[in-house]
């Protein structure tokens, strides 16, 4: 079972093929820049297709707080979203907290 970056290693040298699906779902692989650190950082979330976008849910499970990702993505840093489905990049809506942030085809 992957978890982390470990997810993030063997997403990235497998295409996909493994990270991919996971635990009965499917994941992408989203990088930020670090809103303090500056540092990119790649994390692996679950997603659902919706109306031909990808939807995440910034979760951080149950805490009161966003995870990290959602704070770089609120603060407008560059990143870049990615699915190994669609073998491309995808583009992002910025997140506001009252709505989820959107990822979808470019």
């Amino acid at each position: 079972m992957l978890f982390g970056q470990e997810h993030v290693d063997r997403y990235q040298a497998t295409g996909g093929e493994e990270g991919h699906d996971w635990q009965g779902t499917t994941t992408l692989l989203l990088t930020t820049i670090g809103n303090k650190s500056g540092e990119e950082r790649t994390t692996p979330l679950i997603y659902q297709e919706h109306g031909g976008d990808y939807l995440i849910v910034a979760s951080k499970g149950g805490a009161d707080e966003p995870p990290a990702w959602y704070l770089n993505l609120e603060a407008s840093r560059p990143s870049a979203c990615r699915s190994e489905t669609t073998g491309s990049p995808l583009a992002h809506a910025p997140p506001h907290r009252t709505r989820r942030p959107i990822c979808g085809p470019r």
